[in-house]
């Protein structure tokens, strides 16, 4: 598979800030949604001002979530846009490429019993 121009410069720029596989991971991820919801929106034919309406916002507030301007989405507020649209969310969790240590579940506790007598 031949990469393309994006993904050779996205590489050559993470060499050289020297930022964390994990952190573009994170970013891309945050861009995929909010290009979901973009994609959501139109597929429904509505504004980015009745949206804001739909959910009680203002509309730059719309225009900064599809545009990445938000920093730190919430959950709360992905949900909140999805449902205004009539779409839901589908939340996934799967393990890192690399563990790092597997977790152990903490030992049971003991339970004492009185020592008094009756």
């Amino acid at each position: 598979m031949v990469k393309s121009d994006f993904m050779n410069w996205l590489e050559r720029e993470t060499v050289r800030r020297g930022i964390d596989e994990k952190e573009i991971a994170a970013l891309v991820e945050q861009m995929m949604v909010e290009d979901q919801l973009t994609e959501l929106r139109l597929k429904r034919g509505i504004s980015q001002a009745a949206l804001a309406d739909l959910m009680g916002v203002k509309q730059p507030l719309v225009a900064r979530i599809e545009s990445g301007g938000v920093k730190n989405l919430t959950l709360a507020t992905i949900a909140r846009t999805a449902a205004a649209l009539g779409g839901r969310i589908q939340l996934t969790i799967r393990p890192m490429r690399r563990a790092r240590r597997t977790v152990r579940p903490a030992p049971a506790r003991k339970i004492r019993r009185s020592q008094t007598s009756i």
